[in-house]
């Protein structure tokens, strides 16, 4: 492949917005590991404000399955054979993790790392604390 040529140019034109973000997203994450490495004594990012969104609003991502496939995907569980008692635990575990997953909204490495401590009772109602994305800590509520 040639070295000059119109082909070559990978930066010819105006970049654009997601990848001036993404860019800037970047540099600040060089400039703190090099801060918490010790190479610098700051970053010029850490003073300016965090931007959540372009609108300035957290962005929503909702999922969700309707009434009828949800009653699909448990009907399919349900025809599972269940003659020796192998077939029985790997009914009842299938079950139970679906579940579990849909009345809990978990994404798979939340529930890979919840455990009983996790579940708490308080106020007449179960709580399940669930360490998310970043660390975030929200509680959420079992039905």
């Amino acid at each position: 492949m040639a070295r000059r040529g119109d082909h070559r140019r990978l930066f010819a034109g105006p970049w654009s917005e997601r990848s001036r973000r993404q860019t800037l997203g970047i540099l600040a994450g060089l400039f703190n590991y090099l801060v918490r490495a010790g190479y610098l004594a700051g970053s010029p990012f850490a003073l300016k404000p965090r931007r959540r969104d372009s609108r300035g609003a957290r962005r929503i991502t909702e999922r969700y399955l309707n009434r009828a496939l949800w009653q699909d995907a448990l009907a399919l569980v349900e025809q599972w054979p269940q003659t020796c008692a192998r077939e029985r635990q790997r009914y009842e575990r299938a079950r139970w993790v679906l579940r579990f997953l849909y009345e809990t909204a978990l994404r798979a490495a939340e529930a890979a790392q919840a455990c009983e401590a996790d579940f708490l009772h308080r106020r007449g109602r179960w709580w399940l604390r669930v360490t998310g994305k970043g660390d975030v800590k929200p509680r959420r509520r079992r039905r």
